[in-house]
């Protein structure tokens, strides 16, 4: 989650998701204020997906010893990892946060969900970079474009009630009673989740366990 201390002066505005997509988002988050020195945010996705939508100046995204910069008007998935992010704003901030709930990022981007990802990846524009923000409507549009790029996952198991199951457990869990609940072979497992969440199960499970020491 990205939080921001009091002396920072941040103004956040929260919008209602639509009904249908209550169950993947929560709220979305408009965050704006005007800085006099840069400002460094150090946070962990765990197991949530971000969208980020900038309107400001340019924010900085490092993660380990990756570099990447968000320009004006464009915008970049933050994805589930258990790596820190370190977020830094300078000047005008002004941008608009989509936050997935754990897992629920592939019913709508499956095609930017990779193994290989390093904890972000800029959107093509044409998608979200032509919503301006700063209007009473801009919500509704995003919600217009999240509905529009839904899409069934289609595997021989419900990877979501793996997730839970895993996040129930607290990310402890054996391999045996895994493949029971999904019912297919340990191969078509791996297979479906990396795909779909990009990363392997032990991973996954990893990150829940990090998210619950914390």
């Amino acid at each position: 989650m990205i939080s921001f201390k009091d002396e920072y002066g941040v103004n956040i505005s929260e919008y209602k998701t639509h009904k249908k997509l209550k169950k993947y988002l929560e709220n979305y988050k408009k965050y704006s204020t005007t800085l006099d020195q840069r400002m460094n945010i150090n946070f962990f996705t765990y197991d949530i997906s971000f969208i980020i939508i900038n309107h400001g100046h340019d924010i900085v995204f490092e993660i380990k010893e990756n570099t990447f910069v968000l320009k004006k008007n464009e915008s970049t998935i933050l994805f589930s990892s258990m790596h820190e992010i370190r977020m830094n704003l300078s000047a005008e901030t002004n941008f608009c946060v989509l936050e997935f709930k754990a897992a629920k990022l592939a019913y709508f981007f499956p095609s930017y969900i990779h193994e290989d990802n390093i904890g972000f990846s800029k959107i093509p524009s044409g998608i979200f970079n032509e919503i301006e923000i700063n209007t009473d409507t801009f919500s509704k549009k995003i919600d217009e474009i999240l509905l529009d790029t839904f899409g069934v996952i289609k595997t021989p198991f419900s990877i979501l009630n793996l997730i839970d199951y895993l996040e129930e457990n607290n990310g402890v869990y054996d391999i045996e009673s895994v493949l029971l609940l999904v019912n297919v072979p340990r191969r078509v497992l791996d297979k479906a989740f990396r795909l779909y969440i990009g990363m392997s199960v032990k991973t996954y499970a990893s990150i829940i366990k990090l998210k619950c020491n914390k």
